[in-house]
């Protein structure tokens, strides 16, 4: 008895999918060589008066923060920027985990 082996697509390569993702040109993430990470590594103590904020980071520069997720996405929007690294800057009595009780 013959196995049919299963098809990997019409052309015999890996899924569109996958192939993206594989070739994305992102870093993975955690990579300190991301200047965004190297910016918020380099400047912590500067970022604990953003607490309660979110950030937009770009390259190795701020670019905006506000307490309103809208004002950073208008700022992506005005700057143009495609892949934008927001992020939030928790308040001493918040976590930055969620609390699944």
């Amino acid at each position: 008895m013959r196995v049919k082996e299963k098809s990997k697509g019409r052309s015999g390569r890996i899924g569109r999918a996958a192939s993206r993702a594989r070739g994305n040109g992102r870093r993975p993430s955690g990579d300190p060589t991301w200047p965004e990470l190297r910016y918020m590594t380099d400047h912590i103590k500067e970022l604990e008066q953003y607490r309660g904020e979110w950030l937009l980071i770009e390259g190795y520069s701020l670019v905006a923060h506000s307490s309103d997720i809208k004002v950073i996405k208008a700022a992506v929007k005005r700057h143009e920027i495609r892949a934008p690294f927001v992020h939030y800057v928790p308040e001493h009595d918040e976590s930055v985990f969620l609390n699944l009780r």
